[in-house]
Formats: C-alpha cells, structure tokens, sequence
C-alpha cells in the first residue's frame, strides 16, 4: 500500500523538518569585537563592529555571521604628552575627513566591544 506509507510519513518528515529548524538550547552565539583605521586621501574611515557567530549548529550546516554596528571612537594621539583624544565618534564605520598635512597618529577605540585597534600614522591635520 505504497499510498498509505506515504501518507503516513509526509506528517514525520514534515515533523522532522519543524524540528531541525528549532534552536537547540546549547546554541549560543558568540561576538567578536573589531577595531580599525584606514585612509584614502584626505579621509579616514574608522570600523567598529562585532562579527557574531551562532554555534553548535548540526553537522553540515553552513556558520553563519551577522555583522553588528558598535560604537566607537576615532582618537589622536597628542604627541607632546601621549594623551589619546577623540576626534571622532560613530558607528559601525564612519569617517573623518582630515584638514592639512600634518602628520598624525591615530587609533579606533570599539566603546561596545572594549577593544582597541592598531594605530595609523598618516599625513592628515
């Protein structure tokens, strides 16, 4: 009675498939915390983001990752006194447009990610 198991299989794949889409309770979803600088001309863009990852999954299954915008802080680093001061605030990414060619040190500060990033130094007042 090849209709019968048919009929009668349809609602466990159907079930199963419910099933597998469920989050299981020892997933959980970890973010790591991104800083960093670059600079194009006379313009400095800035990055702070978390990329965040859900885990376990099933076998097989692809990981998958969602970027998140933080907040942060482009800073310069005053170089008579080693004092860092904002010079900007943004997030995700966001920039800065730099007046004169002075030479500069500057870093990413990630506010929601507690991190710091690498320094640029860059011929930008």
């Amino acid at each position: 009675m090849p209709g019968r198991s048919s009929r009668t299989l349809l609602p466990v794949v159907l079930a199963l498939g419910f099933a597998v889409v469920l989050p299981d309770a020892a997933q959980a979803t970890t973010c790591s915390p991104r800083a960093g600088v670059t600079q194009a001309g006379g313009v400095l863009t800035a990055k702070a983001i978390s990329l965040c990852r859900v885990s376990p999954l099933p076998p097989g299954e692809p990981t998958p990752v969602e970027v998140v915008d933080d907040s942060g802080a482009l800073q310069r680093i005053d170089p008579n006194t080693g004092t860092w001061y904002t010079v900007t605030t943004g997030t995700g990414y966001f920039t800065h447009t730099c007046l004169g060619t002075a030479t500069n040190t500057y870093r990413v500060v990630n506010t929601s990610g507690g991190l710091t990033s690498g320094s640029l130094t860059a011929a930008c007042g």
